[in-house]
């Protein structure tokens, strides 16, 4: 019995160091697309290309859409990509709104590698580069699951702040949805990047809107329906069976929800 207890101890320490190990890998699943693919999509889209260097002097890939009075800054989840979200860009800009999107460092374009550290700076060199073009009042920061808790970061150390900020199917922490989804493991003392949204949410003084599908199964609704308690100026609105991965703006009711607060 003590070598099979043994040999339960070693297998749970090496399953310990393997999450250690591939964490930012797990976090950050970067989509492999050429930069040669993306030139031709956004010559083909009609987007215009940018490149944006961050403090720690990395080059970011991006694109800009659109040419409305208001720009919605986009930060996505952590398996999408600028071109992605095709789409979403036509329905913004159709309502009025220009887009800016930039790919994280280590994602297609863009250098470096990521982590929760160096997507913080990423962050603010998109901010800044959507203030060359719209004044912090007339920009809308949307974050997309693990772009919700980048826009969190981003928004609440801000002044001014911009004019509202959007979050679709995000978390409370990484660290809360990696302990769902791994509750047999102590991930909280294993995670490098724990992205902690729930603990700057109470400094968000802007208005904040919050959508969630509640058939999410990879980031459940409650992570939302608890940021929106902390929140001082919040909206949730939750999608009846929409998924992690749906576009929720495709929804009337969250489509007008988004134009109530970005107009």
């Amino acid at each position: 019995m003590l070598w099979l207890l043994g040999a339960l101890v070693a297998v749970y320490i090496a399953l310990c160091v393997g999450m250690f190990v591939l964490e930012p890998k797990l976090v950050f699943p970067a989509p492999q697309i050429e930069r040669r693919d993306l030139h031709q999509m956004a010559e083909e889209f009609g987007a215009t290309e940018l490149m944006v260097t961050t403090e720690d002097g990395f080059s970011l890939y991006g694109w800009r859409y659109g040419s409305g009075d208001r720009l919605v800054l986009i930060f996505s989840g952590n398996a999408a990509t600028v071109g992605g979200w095709s789409p979403r860009y036509e329905r913004l800009a159709g309502a009025g709104f220009s887009v800016l999107h930039v790919n994280y460092r280590g994602y297609p374009g863009s250098a470096g590698e990521p982590s929760e550290k160096g997507l913080r700076m990423d962050a603010r060199a998109a901010w800044t580069e959507a203030l060359r073009s719209h004044p912090a009042q007339d920009i809308i920061v949307f974050g997309k699951s693990l772009g919700g808790g980048v826009a969190i970061g981003l928004v609440a150390d801000l002044d001014p702040m911009p004019r509202a900020l959007v979050l679709e199917s995000t978390f409370t922490s990484t660290a809360d949805v990696a302990s769902e989804a791994y509750p047999w493991l102590p991930v909280r003392l294993l995670m490098r990047n724990p992205f902690l949204s729930l603990d700057r949410a109470g400094e968000l003084s802007l208005p904040v809107l919050l959508l969630h599908g509640t058939g999410d199964r990879i980031i459940g609704s409650p992570h939302s329906e608890r940021l929106d308690k902390s929140i001082p100026d919040s909206r949730l609105l939750l999608i009846e069976g929409a998924e992690h991965n749906e576009d929720l703006l495709e929804n009337a009711a969250a489509w007008q929800a988004f134009l109530d607060i970005a107009r």
